[in-house]
Order: structure tokens, then C-alpha cells, then sequence
């Protein structure tokens, strides 16, 4: 296991609105490759996608956990790391598909709406 920053717990605490994403070590290839699919990483946010904190449960959770430190401390936006080219086949593509949840949510409710009208026309 691996964690940096806040806790979903603490940013309740604090009072922080926060989003959160979270993906299973199922859903990456190198996972089945390795044969280590039992694991999770989840990455807490803020509504403007800032990065409030992050944990990785899971096969070499310490080696991968450090492109969230680094994300918290340059301010990096979770919308970045997912454009961020991550090797393939490896573990530490579980940060890119994770931070490509934050899409997910962007592209629902309103704007979703508004961006599926814009390119219909």
C-alpha cells in the first residue's frame, strides 16, 4: 500500500468538496500479464480537478504512488496525467486510466450535453 495526501475521511472533515476516482488492478493489462489483478488505486480531487490525495493498494503500490506526489506538488491537474504518454504494457498505467475517470464526469450533465449538440452540427 501506498498514500499520499488527504483521505476521503479527512476532507470531510476539513469541510472539502471532493471528487473521487477509483480503479481495479483488474482493469489493466500488465495486472493479468503479472497475474496480480487484486489491488485498487483511488485519487481524491477537488471539483477543478487538483489533486487532494491518493492511494494504491496493490503489487508495487510504492513505485507508482510517486506520480502523485509529484502531481500534488506541481499543482499537475488530474486531466494531465491521463494525457500523459504512460509505457505499455505496465502497472503504472493504472494512474493514466484512473485520472481518465475525471473524464467520465466532465462529459455528463450539462456540458455533456452541450459538447454531444456541438458535434452533431
Amino acid at each position: 500500500m501506498a498514500h499520499v495526501g488527504l483521505t476521503e475521511a479527512k476532507a470531510k472533515k476539513r469541510g472539502i468538496s471532493y471528487v473521487t476516482y477509483s480503479l481495479p488492478f483488474k482493469e489493466v493489462d500488465r495486472a493479468h500479464t503479472d497475474g496480480e489483478t487484486e489491488g485498487t488505486a483511488k485519487v481524491i480531487c477537488d471539483r477543478k480537478g487538483r489533486v487532494l490525495g491518493a492511494t494504491i493498494l496493490g503489487s508495487r503500490a510504492g513505485e507508482m504512488i510517486h506520480e502523485w506526489v509529484l502531481a500534488m506538488k506541481a499543482k499537475v491537474p488530474i486531466g494531465q496525467v491521463s494525457g500523459t504518454i504512460h509505457i505499455y504494457p505496465t502497472l503504472s498505467r493504472i494512474n493514466r486510466k484512473v485520472a481518465g475517470r475525471y473524464y467520465e464526469n466532465v462529459f455528463q450533465g450539462t456540458t455533456g450535453k452541450v459538447l454531444k449538440w456541438l458535434a452533431k452540427r
